[in-house]
């Protein structure tokens, strides 16, 4: 019976570890996260999600923004924003 008892614990154990290990997001799970976000609203300097559906191309190269507000902004003046 004790035998039993230190099984059912062991496994109760190990099973809340796993359930646990699952819901936190690991660090290389952070990491991919936070690539997701590094683009800058060069406007604002809002971080904003490379996928963001607000963006713009000039020459060439794509912009995203975290409002249409800063995006209209950008598009009138984008040399105004543009780092050189």
């Amino acid at each position: 019976m004790k035998n039993v008892l230190i099984m059912t614990v062991s496994t109760l154990f190990i099973s809340s570890n796993i359930t646990a290990q699952e819901a936190n997001p690991t660090q290389k799970d952070k990491k991919a996260a936070e690539k997701e976000t590094k683009l800058e609203d060069p406007v604002c300097h809002m971080k904003v999600k490379k996928s963001g559906k607000i963006t713009a191309k000039h020459k060439g190269v794509e912009y995203s923004f975290c409002s249409e507000s800063c995006k209209e902004s950008f598009v009138k003046n984008p040399d105004k924003y543009i780092k050189k």
